[in-house]
């Protein structure tokens, strides 16, 4: 059987900072000053579809439980 050689595992630099990551920083704090990123007329983030699903069943319950509460009256 041959030897498997052995391969030199280089480490990463997640320790030593970047010149681009501390540029993209500066960039980000400098636009929120300047009042950057602003939602036009208040419109509000995007929900994934689970959360719709998970509303429409919510409301269905609800008005299920409600009718079973008040109904009589």
């Amino acid at each position: 059987m041959a030897k498997k050689s052995k391969k030199k595992v280089k480490k990463s630099a997640k320790g030593k900072p970047r010149a681009g990551g501390a540029l993209s920083q500066v960039a980000g704090v400098a636009s929120s000053l300047a009042g950057g990123k602003k939602r036009a007329g208040g419109a509000r983030r995007s929900r994934g579809p689970a959360y719709w699903a998970n509303k429409v069943i919510v409301q269905k319950l609800k008005k299920k439980y409600f009718r079973l509460r008040y109904g009589g009256i």
